[in-house]
């Protein structure tokens, strides 16, 4: 255990991402308070399949990787040699499946046989900002079999959703879009350059880890719904993500990234994101109340502030009641200082919707 902790902290981390479109500035779509798209932008998912049978690469991080694997009831390792084309520090790339379409495409060139575990760069799409930065970028994307109209094909992909023909202009909103572009930007933020070394083998250490903290903390909130009533437990589609450092900063980011998530998935997919620290406030007693309320009374705050747009800010307490956190420290620690607290196997923050109907 010891030696994974050492690799896992020599693994390093750089500010890119690829797809099979340009990178663009985030500063330039939001260069004036009244970006071009601030009516909406129509689309409706069609369900066509389109989008996972263009030339292109999927990645996923190890938060994804794993949630997938533990869904699909397989190891890191058969993952590994059943789906992964390259892995780069803690992220992998997906073999292509059949004709060049995504692996997880369903037979029928249309469901993703992952859907309600799919990867952050499936699920903002197609709000890209490689999309976002002009009308011209925007209808360059839509497809259509209306007369004259670009047509889809597995070069030049494309998209009949982004159709106001197709949509029946069902316009999606504006903060929804802002939502997600700020989460494509947390996400991207992490996605290394190139290779650092044996980066299988990092990972593999990794994940490794994260499997056994998720699987202990799925069966305490396993056995903690069927014996209480409490509604954090008892939640529909939990999610479960590990932060394997003590730094502040990376578990803040790994906050930021899970409440975008949750502000810009249906609740049928996504109702509570648990985050697990295991190697974090080790030093003193007090390290994670202080941290708690450093989170509750300045980051979340802060985090859900940025999740309208500026002028928009003055209804911020509207867009407050959408996400509560929790902290809860770990098992067998700060007994004495916080009475009748809820201590869980690691140090968690959940984070989860105010408004969640159990059945």
């Amino acid at each position: 255990f010891k030696l994974y902790i050492i690799l896992i902290h020599c693994i390093t981390t750089f500010s890119f991402f690829t797809l099979n479109r340009p990178i663009l500035s985030y500063t330039s779509i939001f260069s004036s308070n009244s970006p071009w798209w601030s009516n909406g932008l129509p689309f409706s998912c069609t369900g066509c399949g389109k989008c996972c049978s263009n030339d292109g690469e999927v990645w996923l991080n190890s938060d994804e990787m794993v949630e997938i694997s533990m869904s699909l009831g397989l190891s890191p390792e058969d993952f590994l040699s059943s789906f992964v084309a390259e892995v780069r520090s803690d992220w992998v790339k997906l073999i292509d499946g059949k004709d060049n379409s995504c692996i997880f495409l369903a037979n029928d060139k249309k469901l993703c046989t992952i859907y309600l575990h799919r990867p952050v760069q499936c699920r903002t799409y197609p709000f890209w900002p490689s999309l976002l930065e002009s009308p011209a970028s925007w209808d360059s994307e839509v497809v259509s079999d209306l007369d004259n109209s670009r047509k889809w094909s597995p070069e030049e992909g494309g998209c009949e959703g982004m159709s106001s023909h197709t949509s029946k202009n069902n316009l999606v909103p504006l903060d929804h879009i802002y939502r997600n572009v700020k989460l494509d930007k947390l996400y991207r933020s992490s996605y290394p350059h190139y290779k650092s070394g044996d980066d299988r083998q990092r990972l593999l250490a990794k994940v490794g880890i994260m499997y056994t903290v998720i699987s202990d903390s799925m069966s305490w909130v396993i056995n903690e719904a069927s014996n209480n009533n409490d509604i954090t437990w008892s939640r529909p589609n939990i999610r479960y993500r590990v932060v394997l450092s003590s730094d502040y900063y990376q578990i803040i980011e790994k906050i930021k990234i899970e409440i975008f998530s949750m502000l810009t998935t249906e609740e049928s997919v996504l109702s509570s994101s648990l985050i697990i620290m295991p190697l974090a406030f080790m030093n003193t007693d007090d390290e994670f109340p202080k941290f708690t309320l450093y989170l509750q009374s300045e980051v979340i705050p802060n985090i859900l502030s940025s999740s309208v747009m500026s002028q928009f800010k003055g209804n911020i307490n509207d867009f407050k009641q959408e996400i509560e956190v929790l902290c809860f420290p770990k098992q067998d620690q700060m007994k004495d200082s916080i009475d009748n607290q809820m201590t869980l196997p690691y140090h968690t923050i959940s984070i989860r919707r105010t408004n969640v109907i159990v059945n």
